[in-house]
């Protein structure tokens, strides 16, 4: 048995059944059954209320119980907005390197992952505050109750004091953390509202569900993105064509191995966070509330939907059993209750 063999038989055997269940529920999608059951029917929410206009400071601030219109039956982006059909249990084992046992009977990795991004959730908003708004580290860094406080403009500063202060502490790296289309929806909303606005936000997750993984088996992002039939080919209107698709994914890995040694899939996940928070933004001329409740802003429970993304290597050993070894890569943060983009890559 070679290499090509191998993954033949990966595609083949690995992938086809559980693909097909994907596929014959896309018509019966519904949110996390864990978080579904705290929240109140979405039926019962006018859909005015489901869809917000982008905000002036880019933040979502609703009630757990109302979900992102891609996720909420009788929405036009629930109706019209598809993912990719990905088999949970065998594409964490295939792309995230999480063990066959795990995987198939425990379950674990999906509360590992859940708990793992929403610190890494935390890190990466209090990084992209302190470094967008030119804020001390300390004033919006993670605390230890695990929550993130943070006002603009901080009493009795400017961001001038922070800039010419030498021994200021200096802004968290958001590089590596967050996506750049996500870091510039931030930075583009406080360069044209720096002098305008009066910002609080303090967040403090207290649940979170694991809501899906979505993959394009050993493709990249990149790729998806420079040939939009590579989803509608393998994809077929829901009827997909196993021997195109298993043709497809076989030719593709192959030439891959042969090209670099490995093959890249870029694996996307979402996680639902439920935070206890204070959010508002106010006018600073006329004290006039522009996001949050009115009044005082008081703390209540709202629900973000925080995707992230990375890539992940597969190699096959030279030599016989021919294992498949996976390297995943870094996670990042990508878009937080689609700010970016409501149809990602891996959307039909």
């Amino acid at each position: 048995m070679n290499k090509s063999n191998v993954v033949q038989l990966l595609t083949r055997q690995s992938l086809r059944r559980s693909f097909v269940f994907d596929v014959k529920f896309l018509g019966k999608r519904s949110f996390s059954t864990s978080a579904a059951a705290e929240a109140t029917p979405i039926t019962s929410i006018p859909l005015e209320k489901q869809q917000q206009p982008r905000p002036i400071f880019p933040w979502r601030h609703e009630r757990k119980d109302i979900f992102l219109p891609r996720l909420t039956p009788g929405t036009k982006e629930y109706e019209t907005i598809v993912a990719f059909p990905t088999p949970q249990e065998p594409f964490a084992f295939l792309f995230l390197g999480v063990p066959l046992w795990d995987a198939f009977l425990m379950g674990g990795w999906k509360r590992d992952l859940s708990e793992n991004m929403t610190y890494a959730f935390l890190q990466g908003l209090a990084g992209i505050m302190s470094n967008v708004y030119r804020v001390p580290v300390g004033s919006s860094k993670v605390d230890d109750a695990d929550a993130v406080k943070f006002s603009f403009p901080l009493h009795g500063a400017s961001e001038d004091d922070d800039e010419d202060d030498d021994h200021a502490e200096k802004p968290l790296d958001i590089h590596q953390m967050l996506s750049s289309p996500l870091q510039k929806i931030f930075e583009s909303a406080h360069e044209s509202g720096r002098d305008q606005l009066r910002i609080l936000l303090e967040t403090k997750p207290v649940k979170s569900f694991f809501y899906r993984l979505y993959v394009v088996p050993f493709f990249t992002r990149d790729a998806v993105e420079a040939d939009s039939n590579i989803l509608k080919t393998l994809y077929n209107n829901g009827n997909p064509e196993w021997n195109t698709v298993f043709n497809m994914l076989q030719s593709h890995s192959v030439e891959s191995l042969e090209r670099y040694t490995f093959v890249e899939t870029t694996v996307a996940a979402e996680v639902y966070i439920i935070c206890e928070e204070k959010f508002q933004v106010v006018d600073a001329e006329t004290g006039v509330v522009l996001q949050g409740p009115e009044g005082a802003p008081v703390t209540q429970e709202v629900g973000h939907m925080v995707t992230f993304e990375m890539t992940t290597k597969n190699r096959i050993d030279d030599h016989f059993p021919y294992f498949i070894r996976t390297e995943p890569g870094n996670w990042q943060i990508v878009d937080i209750d689609d700010l970016v983009s409501t149809k990602k890559w891996y959307h039909i």
